[in-house]
């Protein structure tokens, strides 16, 4: 289904998250996919420009919910996970979210699965995002 995808639609790489990194760890004992680690999201202001501006997201408001992502699917390009197309557009798993009080960004880990997804991190440098409802 991922390959599909992009095959009907010209995907790019997000210039806005720029900071964020996604990289493979060192040791891949799975049989299938690799575990990846993540910086991914920090306060401050977040520009939303198809919905509502400008706004400032402070750490109080993350910490409310930052844990709520652990176990939620990773996915390539932010889109409305159902439980009707969960199955085509899961790419990967988060395991574990914490906060880096030394660099002030909250990361992740976890694995991703699918091959598609694996070579855009890895050839086309794609980066994350975090999408929360």
């Amino acid at each position: 289904m991922l390959k599909e995808m992009f095959s009907k639609k010209p995907f790019t790489q997000s210039k806005t998250v720029s900071n964020a990194l996604i990289q493979f760890t060192d040791t891949d004992d799975l049989p299938t996919g690799k575990k990846f680690k993540s910086k991914f999201i920090q306060a401050g202001l977040a520009n939303y420009p198809n919905s509502f501006g400008v706004a400032l997201i402070r750490k109080e408001s993350f910490d409310k919910f930052i844990n709520t992502l652990e176990g939620k699917p990773v996915i390539i390009n932010h889109q409305d996970v159902t439980k009707d197309n969960f199955k085509d557009v899961e790419v990967g798993t988060v395991c574990n979210v914490w906060y880096n009080p030394e660099d002030g960004w909250y990361w992740c880990d976890g694995v991703i699965t699918d091959e598609t997804a694996i070579n855009l991190i890895k050839d086309k440098g794609w980066s994350v995002s975090c999408s929360c409802k």
